[in-house]
């Protein structure tokens, strides 16, 4: 877990508005996050855009921007169960065309394509099934305005079969990454009962750093097209059932922090 990746989980997990330097100095300590990388860090996450801070007097609060928050979201979206229950068989397609010489543009435009669950079925043809309820055509909205991209709405004259849909999605390799992430938090849910608030906080940000990427793998498609062992929705409320245990029994250690009085930067 880096730095940057631990400070995100605390702006997204912890929901206070305004976190203060000290808040993010003390809830850092556990993992031995030193003042140079806190302040080097946050510098990098407001270049990045995912934060925004305010001053006042010499007192230095910081908050998660939009941009912050549409990845929040995004990330979101894998812990919970997406509803296909009225897919009328519909995908989108989106494709682009971009220069060799532009690959860095080709690159940014695949990155997001993926964090959206869309595989590629040829190299610049790219899809994923249309749920209304993802507002696929508004997620995307900046790659369409930079025109290089078009969204598409379609149907499979013949459909795809599963063999196709596992492919495209690695679902077998995802599948056993899900195995594993509940055999991780089987293991540290024993150990729960004997960790000291501290010592529980810090776990829950070291396991959430493991677990959550594997979530994130979660294509989130239509029940129909999923392995008959799929373990998606038995890792999400395992995961849901350690993230509120492990934030019952580690609410003394950052709550005390959080609501002391804040100090100078």
């Amino acid at each position: 877990m880096t730095d940057y990746d631990l400070l995100f989980g605390l702006f997204s997990s912890l929901k206070k508005e305004f976190f203060s330097y000290n808040d993010l100095y003390y809830l850092t300590r556990p993992f031995n996050v030193t003042e140079n990388s806190l302040r080097s860090t946050l510098a990098r996450m407001m270049v990045k855009g995912v934060l925004n801070r305010k001053k006042s007097g010499r007192k230095s609060y910081y908050s998660v921007s939009e941009k912050g928050q549409t990845i929040s979201e995004n990330v979101a979206r894998s812990f919970a169960t997406t509803d296909w229950r009225d897919w009328d068989g519909q995908w989108w397609g989106v494709v682009f065309s971009v220069p060799n010489a532009k690959s860095s543009h080709r690159y940014r435009i695949q990155k997001k394509l993926i964090a959206f669950r869309f595989a590629s079925l040829q190299p610049r043809f790219w899809i994923r099934p249309k749920n209304p309820l993802e507002f696929m055509d508004q997620r995307l909205a900046s790659l369409f305005q930079q025109g290089k991209c078009r969204l598409l709405t379609m149907q499979f004259f013949h459909g795809l079969e599963h063999a196709e849909i596992n492919r495209l999605w690695k679902l077998s390799a995802v599948n056993r990454s899900f195995a594993a992430g509940l055999l991780l938090l089987k293991k540290n849910m024993k150990k729960l009962t004997k960790m000291s608030p501290r010592q529980a906080f810090k776990k829950k940000y070291t396991v959430g750093a493991r677990i959550v990427p594997i979530l994130f793998k979660d294509p989130l498609l239509p029940e129909d097209y999923l392995p008959t062992d799929w373990k998606g929705k038995e890792l999400k409320a395992a995961f849901r059932e350690w993230d509120k245990q492990v934030t019952r029994l580690s609410r003394p250690f950052w709550e005390k922090i959080m609501n002391r009085e804040e100090g100078s930067t």
